[in-house]
């Protein structure tokens, strides 16, 4: 009877462990997902208005497309955890890549560097990537708990 008390006690913990980490992921993904989207500048140059910002049009609509996509893939993978951080950990690190261009800039290519310009929208963008790769790691930490305890048989009622 104590065995199964401590069992069920160990799934409990391991089940708020694992809503807990989650959790954090979601709310890292919007958090990133928001201050991106709000994410804007206008600055005047030689009597010009020149905005840098974050649009998601053509993204809404290929909404259709994207939908159908995904449910192939979590239908095709094992519980589309795999897929899901794939595109995390891709998005993240495309994001880090474009900031690292705008803020560095490529002379071999001509693209000049554009945060010394729009200084503001480059500093709301740089957390925004530290929450997408901070998202991705909490994902990555509650899969790993989750085969970890699938292995040693800790899940079972």
């Amino acid at each position: 009877m104590e065995e199964q008390q401590a069992k069920a006690k160990t799934r409990k913990n391991f089940m708020k462990v694992q809503f807990a980490l989650r959790s954090a992921a979601a709310f890292c993904a919007l958090s990133a997902a928001v201050v991106m989207a709000l994410n804007r500048q206008t600055i005047s140059l030689s009597g010009y208005e020149i905005t840098a910002s974050f649009t998601v049009a053509s993204s809404l609509k290929k909404r259709a497309w994207e939908r159908n996509a995904w449910r192939r893939a979590r239908e095709q993978s094992a519980g589309g955890v795999g897929m899901v951080m794939a595109v995390m950990i891709s998005a993240a690190s495309v994001g880090a890549a474009i900031g690292q261009l705008g803020k560095d800039g490529n002379d071999m290519i001509g693209w000049a560097e554009i945060c010394s310009t729009f200084q503001r929208f480059c500093d709301h963008a740089e957390p925004s990537i530290a929450l997408s790769f901070a998202a991705f790691l909490l994902l990555f930490i509650s899969s790993a708990l989750s085969v970890f305890a699938l292995q040693t048989g800790k899940h079972e009622k």
